[in-house]
């Protein structure tokens, strides 16, 4: 596992919205709870919804002003789709809507991506921005270093696979710091950026 990457490519100075914190987050908890490989992205926008809805609906945070997860829950609460609850990943799973669908196709449709951008540093030099998720897609299933890209799911690389999994709560602990680094540079109410981090 390339760390030294990951740490670049969840670097909190350098992020302007939370997708790729809410990305890796989702990857974590889905591994721990699955215990497989290939994972579904619809199940990953999913799981980073319900934590980015904790964090806008019960802790009043700003994730990020542009992005995909803030209007998709702002959509759920606008139409009285979702409440916070312990049943509330079986809520979102029976939620039959179609903005809600294209929602969360576009929640992963970039991060997917530039995740793994920092990882493929040497082969993206010079590449044109509208151009470097094709050729990302190539390079994670030509040359996987974490996953592989495919229409519907991630497959992660096998190595990749079992650090995360045998790391599972450690990376969980590092990726707290990384959100409290995060949100602090966008909210003020630091107690509230510390009650929602006890909850990730």
């Amino acid at each position: 596992m390339d760390i030294e990457n990951l740490n670049r490519s969840l670097n909190p100075k350098y992020l302007k919205e939370s997708y790729k914190l809410y990305w890796f987050l989702a990857i974590l908890e889905e591994i721990k709870n699955k215990d497989k490989r290939t994972i579904n992205q619809r199940d990953l926008a999913i799981t980073m919804v319900i934590h980015a809805c904790r964090a806008i609906k019960e802790n009043d945070l700003i994730i990020g002003k542009n992005d995909k997860l803030t209007e998709t829950i702002k959509y759920l609460i606008n139409h009285n789709k979702i409440k916070i609850s312990k049943n509330i990943k079986e809520d979102l799973y029976r939620i039959n809507d179609l903005e809600f669908e294209k929602l969360l196709k576009e929640i992963t449709h970039w991060v997917k991506y530039r995740f793994l951008t920092s990882f493929y540093d040497e082969e993206l030099k010079g590449v044109l921005d509208s151009r470097r998720n094709k050729k990302i897609d190539l390079l994670s299933q030509n040359n996987t270093k974490i996953y592989e890209i495919t229409e519907e799911t991630i497959i992660l690389e096998n190595d990749t696979f079992e650090y995360l999994k045998a790391n599972n709560s450690i990376l969980n602990d590092w990726l707290k710091y990384k959100f409290l680094v995060f949100l602090k540079l966008k909210n003020n109410d630091l107690n509230e950026i510390y009650d929602y981090i006890t909850k990730l």
